[in-house]
């Protein structure tokens, strides 16, 4: 199993945080926008079905084209489960769109490998730098770039401040033992302490990578990116604390069979009250909002804390991803000139203001008005290490047996140990 070195964002994230706030830095050159020539047709797939961003990155498209006559953008828009199901199918014919999602990792690498996408090194070396580099890093393969990151965010722990208020909870938890004495205050009161969206297996997925990170730290991960082996104490630890969390009835009923973002998912729980938390990515407060009976979700009750750390190695982790784009190997150039506009602070501006992604070009950091994506921001900035998520971070069969075998692990059927060993053993034979 090959190491690209693109399994985490290691020290690169505090890098992040210094570019970021930088008062000083390069301005953008700016895309081309000369003569009408050719007519040329860019093929955009994008991932962001929700209002507003949908529509802010339709907007974009619009500014785009009219300053750029030849040019015509054709938007696909697909949810996470179809998207990966069509870019798999295109890569299997060697038929890449021009612009699409990429979260980097093992996915990104096997374009690479077979031919798939553009390196993009040289063409955007111009205006590159005014991205946060710390993004920019996890988006590499083997020191070349091949993806465009336009957001970066955290997982942590939604919750519900009044829900928490009704079973005596003052204080968010810290460490694990304070989150699990909040698990079983919540469910002493008569509340459903989580709610988890198993049938997607990738909501379940993120305990069993906070897990890890909480007692290990980055090491198990960077180890396991070298040598394929996930039997080690962390991940070991981590399937105990799942275990631990069901034994405790921490999950809705019907844990196991439910989506994540449909209407009565694991998201409109929370969004509607009937539980008190969900860990979740930055994105949680619009699917919220989406599957709410009220159209907003929680408001001003809805809260976030990061996943309690207990690593006694001092560095300051945490576990999320990068969104980002990579520009198919036939794709024409005006592709990239269309990239670079939809990362110039003015583009990036609009996105941090729709208020579901967390913009990294600099001079676009302080579009970010809710409270609670700063919040994020600020906690992720602060990281000595970022772990991006595991399906996304290994080869895609690795992260089909995490997700698989995880998924065992909160139904019982596997203990910690088998789960480990059968995602080592799919590693190992890649």
């Amino acid at each position: 199993m090959r190491n690209k070195g693109v399994v985490g964002l290691g020290a690169a994230l505090a890098a992040l945080g210094l570019a970021a706030c930088s008062s000083s830095t390069p301005e953008p050159s700016g895309p081309a926008s000369g003569p009408a020539g050719e007519p040329v047709t860019i093929e955009w797939w994008h991932i962001q079905t929700q209002e507003p961003t949908r529509g802010v990155w339709q907007e974009l498209a619009d500014e785009f084209e009219a300053t750029h006559e030849n040019v015509t953008i054709e938007i696909t828009v697909q949810n996470d489960p179809e998207f990966k199901t069509g870019i798999d199918a295109r890569a299997q014919a060697g038929d890449m769109p021009d612009l699409f999602q990429t979260w980097g990792g093992g996915v990104l690498a096997q374009q690479v490998d077979a031919g798939l996408v553009q390196d993009l090194s040289d063409s955007t070396s111009s205006w590159i730098g005014n991205i946060a580099p710390g993004a920019v890093a996890g988006l590499q393969i083997d020191g070349a770039q091949y993806g465009i990151p336009y957001d970066s965010g955290l997982v942590g722990v939604w919750y519900n401040k009044a829900l928490f208020a009704d079973a005596g909870i003052t204080d968010t938890p810290t460490t694990w033992d304070e989150f699990m004495a909040d698990v079983n205050a919540l469910r002493a009161a008569g509340i459903t302490p989580m709610a988890v969206g198993a049938g997607d297996k990738w909501p379940a997925m993120f305990y069993w990578a906070e897990g890890a990170l909480a007692t290990g730290g980055k090491d198990p991960f960077i180890s396991a990116a070298a040598d394929g082996n996930f039997t080690t104490d962390a991940f070991i630890s981590s399937g105990e604390r799942i275990n631990e969390l069901v034994a405790a009835n921490a999950f809705q009923e019907g844990f196991l069979g439910t989506a994540y973002a449909e209407a009565g998912g694991a998201s409109s729980l929370v969004a509607n009250g009937q539980a008190a938390m969900e860990l979740m990515g930055s994105w949680a407060p619009g699917t919220q909002a989406s599957v709410a009976e009220n159209g907003t979700g929680l408001g001003d009750d809805l809260g976030w804390f990061p996943y309690p750390m207990d690593t006694s190695s001092g560095e300051s982790v945490g576990f999320g991803g990068i969104n980002g784009f990579a520009v198919g190997k036939d794709a024409p150039p005006e592709t990239v000139e269309f990239l670079e506009f939809l990362l110039t602070p003015e583009s990036q501006s609009k996105i941090g203001a729709a208020g579901l992604l967390l913009p990294v070009a600099n001079g676009a950091e302080d579009s970010i008005e809710n409270p609670l994506q700063r919040q994020i921001r600020d906690a992720l900035v602060e990281l000595d290490y970022l772990q991006v998520f595991l399906d996304q971070a290994y080869p895609p069969a690795v992260g089909a047996a995490i997700n698989d075998n995880v998924q065992a692990i909160f139904a019982g059927t596997l203990t910690p140990e088998q789960a480990a060993q059968a995602v080592t053993d799919v590693a190992q034979a890649q």
